[in-house]
């Protein structure tokens, strides 16, 4: 079976002072379809730079990454638009990615008004409205702004947002970490049913590797820029090859 997303031997540097310094380094990664992928490492290893990486939100130095068959990096910015519905991210902070000028309703909306138009506002309203019941947000929360949300409203606002397209690959980036954790229990929930209901490959990128073992089929680990280890869950757990993936289980448990 195909992937849909390859990354091959990836780099990228960031300027420092007069230097360049490598942020990732040889990474190479494959998330196949209805996969779910958990990356884990310290803080500061590189997961998040990765996955801005293979989103195209950061140059690479070197390789590339291509996404069902195309390489990214030598798309043009239509060619990329076109693409962007068929993955989607969800970062750490959602109210930082949701505008404070726009309601729950028109948030969610948006991506359909970008990637299908505004023509047909009787199906926008209710594909929105259902993508809202889909993430357990009443339609009376539709005209609230992000700061008259709790934390975990806003998760479930930038879940419905990101998957109301139907995506094909959803990244996710730390998206339970600042929540409480009987939130985070529903939050997770909810975002395996949705993902295994659509057929939704997950990188699932976290610390907590008591989450990434619950969610995960596949799990990488990530040291000082480099993904060092990857094994199936059940067999990197068990079984970690690594003496760093080792601490980090042992630090965990």
């Amino acid at each position: 079976m195909s992937a849909l997303l390859t990354a091959q031997h990836i780099g990228v540097q960031v300027r420092q002072a007069r230097a360049w310094l490598p942020i990732l380094q040889d990474v190479s990664l494959s998330i196949h379809a209805g996969e779910m992928v958990g990356l884990v490492g310290q803080s500061g290893s590189g997961k998040s730079t990765l996955a801005r990486a293979l989103l195209r939100l950061m140059p690479l130095s070197h390789g590339c990454v291509h996404w069902q068959g195309h390489d990214l990096a030598r798309l043009s910015e239509s060619h990329l638009r076109a693409l962007r519905p068929s993955y989607q991210a969800i970062f750490q902070q959602p109210s930082a990615s949701l505008s404070p000028r726009l309601t729950v309703f028109r948030a969610i909306a948006e991506p359909l008004c970008v990637h299908a138009g505004r023509r047909d506002r009787v199906a926008l309203r209710r594909n929105t409205l259902q993508a809202m019941a889909d993430v357990g947000l009443s339609e009376e929360l539709g005209e609230r702004l992000p700061h008259q949300l709790s934390g975990g409203q806003c998760q479930r606002v930038a879940i419905a947002r990101a998957l109301i397209n139907r995506p094909r690959l959803l990244i996710c980036d730390e998206i339970v970490s600042a929540l409480d954790l009987s939130v985070q229990a529903q939050v997770l929930n909810l975002l395996m049913a949705r993902c295994r209901e659509l057929g939704t490959a997950v990188l699932f990128i976290s610390h907590d590797l008591a989450v990434v073992r619950r969610v995960s089929d596949r799990v990488v680990v990530m040291q000082s820029g480099r993904l060092i280890e990857a094994a199936p869950t059940d067999q990197l757990f068990s079984d970690p090859q690594q003496p760093y993936t080792r601490q980090l289980i042992l630090a965990s448990s």
